[in-house]
This record gives structure tokens, sequence and C-alpha cells, in this order.
């Protein structure tokens, strides 16, 4: 049902702490989670942990924003698709480029256009993209891609054809703060962001005060007379895994040839300040 929270490594934006937003989510019931942070998956693997911990289901993903414009919101299905969400958005923030209107994720990569898509990341399109072109967007949607639908956005399904779409609708309550408290954080953060007064803020520069956390059988009975969202949103919910050993020692994996990994080898930190050293030359050989 969360399949997008924010935590305040969306800079100047979000309000909780990793730790914060598991915890209100135990509070409003909720069994699974999706931390989405605004173009960045800085703290993924402490929301992980601490979800874990508290017995929710942890997903992984993030939201991409042109400026102000919320563009779709990714999920990767398992470890691959985080590792191609994670090298899509540092390809378009090195080379400072505007994320595509649609993304494609083909065997991990995501430079070229053609080819079938890997279906390890799954696009959740905002439900106005879906008011705003009814045409091709709505009839070319692909397996991993799809719609997410908000509570205030039920009452405009009777606009559209809910038949031919409602296999590709889902649930999207997006959670950025706790309470009124917090969304006067949120709006002062925005204020900060844009170098701006409170009273020269518009809509498009901040979240909307429903964005928190709502009992689950209360957003679940919004829903009642869509079950097939309920449906789709779960079975999206149960395709999605990310899993990390928070007890093995990665040093001795990956800085390290595999023939050097054990014994006292590590004990000696100029041996790893040697192969620091000769790794940062192979990378940037220019720089080194």
């Amino acid at each position: 049902m969360y399949l997008n929270c924010k935590t305040y490594f969306s800079y100047r934006y979000g309000t909780f702490s990793a730790k914060q937003l598991v915890a209100a989510a135990v509070e409003a019931g909720a069994t699974s989670l999706a931390l989405t942070n605004i173009n960045n998956t800085s703290d993924i693997w402490d929301f992980v942990r601490y979800a874990i911990q508290a017995g929710i289901h942890p997903i992984a993903g993030v939201e991409i924003r042109n400026e102000d414009e919320l563009c779709y919101i990714l999920l990767a299905r398992n470890n691959k698709g985080f590792a191609a969400i994670n090298r899509f958005l540092s390809w378009h923030l090195m080379q400072g480029l505007a994320f595509p209107d649609r993304p494609v994720f083909t065997d991990g990569s995501t430079q070229g256009s053609g080819g079938k898509d890997s279906g390890d990341v799954v696009v959740i399109y905002p439900f106005m993209r879906l008011m705003t072109d009814r045409g091709n967007f709505a009839t070319s949607l692909s397996p991993h891609e799809y719609i997410g639908v908000q509570p205030s956005d039920i009452n405009k399904l009777i606009r559209l054809d809910y038949k031919a779409l409602q296999h590709r609708l889902v649930l999207r309550q997006p959670v950025t703060f706790a309470g009124k408290q917090q969304y006067n954080l949120h709006r002062l953060l925005r204020a900060i962001d844009r170098n701006i007064i409170l009273s020269k803020q518009q809509d498009t520069h901040r979240a909307g005060p429903h964005e928190c956390f709502m009992p689950l059988d209360s957003l679940l009975h919004r829903f009642s007379a869509y079950p097939q969202i309920l449906t789709n949103t779960f079975q999206l919910i149960d395709s999605c895994h990310i899993e990390m050993d928070f007890h093995q020692d990665k040093t001795n994996v990956f800085l390290l040839p595999a023939s050097k990994t054990t014994g006292s080898y590590f004990a000696s930190w100029p041996w790893m300040a040697l192969w620091s050293a000769m790794a940062l030359k192979t990378k940037w050989p220019a720089r080194a």
C-alpha cells in the first residue's frame, strides 16, 4: 500500500529518519513498505535493516523527479533491479541529463532504447499522467509499468475506461511526514530549498497535506469498490524483494583478491592502502 515513502534523505523535502519511518509504519499497521527518496537511494540499507527487525517487508526504490515534476517511481523486484536503478540514477545525475518520460531497463542497462525490458524494475507513473495522455500512453503500458492511484484520485476513475485499465492500476499512498507539525517543517524545508518565503510557495513546490500514514483498514475501505487495484498492489508487493547479509564482512570480498582474503592479510593497514591506491589508479587513471 505504501509504495512511495520518503525520509530526510529526500533533501529539503522529507522529515522522517529511516527508523522513525519504520516505527510509524508499524503504528499504522503496515506490513510492507517501499522507501522511495527523491533521486536518492542513500539510506536504503538502514531502512531494510530496521524494517526486517520490525517484521515489515521492505521494498527498495526511488522517486524520480525533474525539478518539482514527479516523473515516476521505480521499485526493485530484486537486488539486480536495485543495481539497475542505481546505474540509471547515477548516469543521469552525473551527466546532468533530465530523466526520460519513460525509462527502459534492458539487461540491467538504461542507456539504449531497444530490446526487451528486463522486468527487474517496476515503474509506477503518477495518475495525472493518465489524465493528460489518455491515448497511446494508457494502451502501451508494459507488464512492469503501472499507474499509481491515490485515495484522492478515486473519484476521477469514473471518467476513464476502468475495465480496460484495471490491471495496470495500483494503490499509491505517499508518505512524507507524520502529522501537522512535520508538515509545517516540510513547508519550511521547501521554502529554504527554493529560497522563497512561505507566502510565495505554490502547490507544486510542496507535498500535499494528505501524504502521511493512514490506518490500513481505512485505506483498504476507500478502495473497496475497486478490488482489482488492491489485488494488483498486493501482487506487486509480493514480487519485490531486497536482500542483504548485514552480518558478513564485505570489505574482504570486494576490496581484495579472493586469494588474499584470509589469514593475517587484513591485519595490515598498509596492504589495504596499497590495494585502494591500485584500485583508484585503475578506475580513474588520469586522477591517480
